[in-house]
């Protein structure tokens, strides 16, 4: 059976998890900090994350 992506509403416990994420990935190209990418995740309006098996690895949101 293939692992399950879960999505949930809560933000993650450490946000430095997922600005090295972005940085691994390509995707700050606004080169936020963690306090910079945890306030813009705080300040949307449905912001969402998704992990995979209890191990959060990506974001997103609806502005």
């Amino acid at each position: 059976m293939g692992k399950a992506v879960h999505y949930t509403i809560e933000p993650p416990d450490n946000f430095q998890d997922l600005v090295d994420l972005y940085e691994a990935l390509g995707w700050n190209s606004l080169h936020l900090s963690k306090d910079e990418l945890q306030q813009m995740c705080s300040e949307s309006l449905i912001p969402y994350y998704q992990s995979l098996e209890y191990k959060k690895f990506t974001t997103g949101m609806m502005m």
